[in-house]
């Protein structure tokens, strides 16, 4: 990747790894490994050695960035990618070495070596739902949408509000149940979801649609329309 810093074309990298490279590459010193989630899902289990600077909270992060050396790579990461994304552009503009996380922690294996609490062996997701209790919330009525959120996923709070007038409108009669992120990784990664906002579309128990993504609220109730007929 190529930057121009101010009048002089500087080369710097910003490399997206999977879950192996990037767990053997943070084993190398010296390097910089920033968890670029929010305290409270910094508190409930990161990687061994992580540093915490919430890219949500901007002046923090900027201020963060300023006291790191160029020199030294950095490898980022967050829950599903995004937010890391965002920080390598942030950090690679101004001249780092950046390496992310591809993914984010939901594409971690289950066990590693070298790493405090992972998503799923923290206590909070330890009591998140199992497939089974996943599978009875699927048919707990006839039409049942899972949305898969997060507090800080933007898009998904930009999708609360119209997801409550569907849960309240009888004409679709579509029950709406939101599954945490945070709380129910475990039960993420045996899924497979790898990114949020996540909506699933279950009738009498069958997934009929899914969309990962924002989607506006027009483009939701044509595909629920659609699946009924």
């Amino acid at each position: 990747m190529l930057v121009w810093v101010g009048c002089t074309l500087s080369t710097v990298a910003q490399t997206k790894l999977d879950a192996g490279s990037f767990l053997d590459s943070i084993q190398k010193q010296p390097r910089i490994l920033i968890d670029v989630r929010s305290p409270e899902e910094f508190q409930k289990g990161t990687l061994a050695y992580a540093k915490n600077s919430d890219w949500n909270d901007r002046p923090d992060f900027e201020a963060y960035a300023q006291q790191l050396d160029v020199r030294t790579p950095v490898y980022l990461f967050c829950f599903s990618g995004g937010r890391s994304a965002k920080a390598a552009t942030y950090l690679t503009e101004r001249g780092f070495d950046v390496y992310e996380l591809d993914g984010g922690m939901l594409r971690l294996p289950t066990k590693q070596p070298d790493q405090e609490t992972l998503p799923h062996t923290t206590p909070a997701r330890a009591n998140g739902l199992d497939l089974a209790a996943f599978r009875k919330l699927t048919r707990a009525a006839d039409k049942v949408l899972i949305n898969f959120t997060a507090k800080w996923c933007a898009p998904c709070q930009k999708m609360k509000p119209f997801l409550s007038r569907l849960e309240n409108d009888s004409a679709n009669d579509v029950r709406v149940v939101s599954v945490d992120a945070d709380e129910h990784a475990g039960l993420l990664t045996q899924l497979a979801i790898d990114g949020i906002p996540r909506l699933q579309l279950y009738h009498h128990g069958t997934l009929v649609w899914e969309h990962t993504g924002f989607i506006a609220e027009t483009d939701l109730y044509e595909a629920i329309d659609t699946k009924q007929k």
